[in-house]
């Protein structure tokens, strides 16, 4: 591709010498200028590849995460021709992808309005100058078997697992799954499945609800939304701490693991933005709640190894388990190892080592909609 471009780059810049008529030269591009058009047009070239509505989508997540000064919180995307923009009321502030020809804008091209950019549509560059954007289906590998992806997509389906932990984290605790069904999630649609755990770890009551959102988009790939969590933590006899977590993924990420053969694995980068607001309610007399939220961007790169089958023995009995690796980029020595039922993808064991707070937890009893596995 470079090579073509710099051949291109050639031919313009003989077209331009060529005769030595000053009246031509002074109305030919020069040479940098027709890179540069070359380029805007071959980058045009390659959004399209991948639809005008997820680009913008993309460089809009992306704006919000990087800039939040200008694009504070998430906003609901919405279309005026021929833009996809996101307006923000607490800076006055428009950010905008032209997604269709017209007006004379710049197709692909990027835009603000608004508070301290005026009250005109300023151009700041094209989305390929800012993000690459990336095709949120990409096409994984077959199913390996090892988890029943239909499960978690059917309406009803019920997962009841005991758990027993040891080490660092110590105590029991259930955890309760159900698939809730079809839903939109910060305008994506997808499948919303509710996660709860109770029970007593560390000597603290624990009752957590997770909303988790995400959707099948392959054989044997999940693309991951985002989630809704609410915790409450009781110390007895001193205080209630209540914890309400969103999490949006900017952009949706995806996961193939479930395409990996023996050996093989896979490598995912995903940035959250998370809003956390934290309430703790006293048993003391006269002493008034607490509260307090804040936001945070992250930014996590999880490598997943398939380490392939082998039989695991855990208190609720012995399965024929798919065995899973994962690092953290910039964990040294971070290492997360996960049993899942061979065909049914619910886990029977954990393991985090490499950590300061080691820890493992196994299956008491397995309960897939009411039959015990």
């Amino acid at each position: 591709m470079k090579k073509h471009l710099l051949a291109l780059a050639a031919t313009a810049l003989l077209a331009a010498c060529g005769g030595g008529d000053e009246a031509s030269e002074s109305t030919t591009q020069t040479p940098a200028a027709a890179v540069a058009g070359l380029r805007t047009r071959l980058a045009a070239v390659r959004v399209q590849a991948i639809s005008l509505e997820s680009t913008a989508e993309q460089l809009l997540n992306t704006g919000e995460s990087v800039y939040p000064t200008y694009f504070p919180g998430h906003k609901t995307t919405g279309t005026f021709a021929p833009f996809r923009f996101r307006y923000y009321p607490e800076t006055g502030v428009y950010l905008g992808v032209v997604i269709s020809l017209g007006m004379g804008y710049t197709m692909n091209g990027v835009y603000v309005m608004g508070g301290p950019f005026g009250s005109s549509p300023v151009y700041v560059g094209l989305v390929t100058d800012f993000i690459t954007p990336v095709d949120p289906n990409p096409s994984p590998g077959p199913n390996n078997g090892c988890v029943d992806l239909a499960l978690n997509e059917t309406t009803g389906t019920r997962t009841l697992v005991d758990y027993r932990y040891t080490g660092a984290l110590n105590g029991t605790a259930t955890t309760d799954t159900l698939v809730v069904g079809p839903k939109t999630f910060e305008g994506n649609s997808a499948i919303e499945t509710v996660v709860k755990t109770t029970g007593t770890l560390g000597g603290n009551a624990q009752n957590t609800e997770i909303h988790e959102f995400r959707n099948r988009t392959g054989d044997a790939q999940v693309t991951h939304y985002g989630s809704q969590q609410s915790t409450s933590n009781t110390v007895v006899g001193v205080s209630t701490t209540t914890t309400d977590i969103k999490t949006i993924a900017t952009p949706p990420w995806t996961t193939s693991y479930y395409g990996l053969a023996a050996g093989a694995s896979q490598t995912t980068t995903a940035t959250d933005v998370t809003t956390t607001t934290t309430t703790t309610t006293f048993t003391i007399p006269g002493v008034p709640p607490m509260v307090n939220t804040s936001s945070a961007t992250t930014t996590t790169t999880t490598t997943t190894k398939f380490v392939g089958r082998e039989s695991v023995t855990v208190p609720a009995g012995t399965y024929s388990a798919c065995k899973y690796e994962s690092t953290i980029a910039g964990e040294s020595g971070y290492t997360a190892t996960s049993w899942y039922i061979d065909g049914k993808g619910i886990m029977v064991k954990f393991v985090l080592s490499g950590t300061a707070m080691p820890w493992t937890q196994e299956a008491l009893s397995v309960k897939l909609n009411g039959q015990s596995l």
